[in-house]
């Protein structure tokens, strides 16, 4: 009798964890989500979203220049790093000085070739949602375009960082090459709040709302279906896209992956104190 009612209860113990363990390994359902917010200044009952498409060019006058090297040539006063450490504590100050000497003596000298390859590909500015985005759209060449399939991909960088980490992989992906019967036309935008795209002027923007604005960008466009690539904070956006948008993606690739369930988060949990097991 001892014995039935240990099963019993051994049995109902093991459907229970298996129920648990279930529910935690299980995907989550898709969020219900409002696609168009606002998140420009001022009211949004008061906003005409523009239709159009501007050229854009990155170009500043010779002031901004001279003032910028008149603050590199400045007197810098480094306060020596604490011993034996990297960026434990903040931005080495040994670091610092050795970038702002490639500022001043390599980089500013040559600012009309930098600039001038800076410009080197089609760049644009558009408003999605209240925000003006900047993105570079790389198409291939007329000929291409006939001879081979064209797949949109949507190129996301990470912080820190910019578009300027795509330029010579742009130039690849938009020539056509002898292996495969495709070639990709590419957009990559500057991610909201970095390098030439506004930042949101409301609180509450996240990555889950970039991600909507990233495709809202490529609906825009007239891509509906498109692929997506990701490193860093744009491994993130991207697999947002794909988790909340599927019927807009044709493929995800990351080159930084992770996972963020319960499940996950309890193993990493027990990893802190363990991580060799």
């Amino acid at each position: 009798m001892k014995l039935i009612i240990f099963g019993t209860f051994l049995a109902c113990f093991v459907a229970y964890v298996y129920v648990k363990v279930n529910n935690l390994i299980k995907p989550l359902p898709k969020p219900d989500i409002y696609t168009n917010y606002y998140w420009g200044p001022g009211d949004e009952l008061n906003y005409k979203a523009p239709k159009h498409i501007v050229p854009f060019k990155i170009k500043y006058d010779k002031e901004i220049i001279d003032d910028l090297r008149a603050q590199l040539n400045r007197t810098w006063k480094y306060t020596k790093p604490l011993q034996n450490v990297q960026f434990q504590y903040g931005f080495n100050s040994e670091a610092l000085r050795h970038i702002v000497t490639y500022w001043r003596h390599s980089y500013l000298p040559k600012w009309s070739e930098r600039q001038n390859y800076l410009n080197s590909l089609p760049q644009f500015k558009t408003e999605i949602q209240g925000l003006k985005i900047h993105y570079i759209h790389a198409k291939p060449l007329a000929n291409a375009r006939k001879e081979k399939k064209v797949l949109p991909l949507l190129l996301l960088h990470g912080w820190p960082g910019s578009v300027r980490e795509f330029y010579d992989l742009m130039n690849l992906l938009i020539e056509p090459s002898s292996n495969n019967n495709y070639v990709y036309e590419v957009i990559a935008p500057s991610l909201v709040g970095f390098g030439f795209s506004d930042a949101a002027t409301k609180p509450g923007f996240n990555v889950a709302q970039t991600a909507i604005v990233m495709r809202n960008l490529m609906l825009w466009l007239g891509f509906d279906r498109f692929l997506v690539q990701g490193g860093d904070w744009g491994s993130v956006i991207g697999k947002d896209i794909a988790t909340l948008f599927p019927e807009n993606v044709i493929g995800l690739h990351c080159n930084l992956c992770s996972l963020v369930t319960p499940f996950s988060m309890l193993k990493d949990f027990i990893a802190s104190f363990s991580p060799e097991r």
